[in-house]
């Protein structure tokens, strides 16, 4: 995995049910956006299981944001490929 894992509270204990599920603190679900059918990740970190949420990486959900009808890119290329025009000496004189 290779991220760190930085605790923001101290752990609450559940207890698994009989098939295995364990049921999420409300406030968790709250602030994390767990509603009923949301996909969690379920990982093995060789000293424990990490649940995520799919997504919820805030440089992964920033990507596209801001996403326009306008390239950026594109103006900003014609803008340094119009600098270059302007700086090149004259060939006539």
């Amino acid at each position: 995995m290779g991220k760190e894992v930085r605790l923001v509270s101290n752990p609450t204990v559940v207890q698994a049910s009989g098939d295995g599920r364990i049921r999420i603190p409300s406030g968790l679900r709250a602030r994390y956006g767990i509603g009923p059918g949301t996909p969690v990740e379920v990982r093995d970190t060789g000293t424990g299981i990490l649940l995520t949420i799919p997504g919820h990486d805030p440089v992964s959900a920033g990507i596209g944001i801001l996403r326009g009808s306008d390239s950026l890119t594109a103006a900003l290329l014609e803008e340094r490929a119009a600098d270059r025009r302007r700086e090149e000496p004259d060939p006539h004189g």
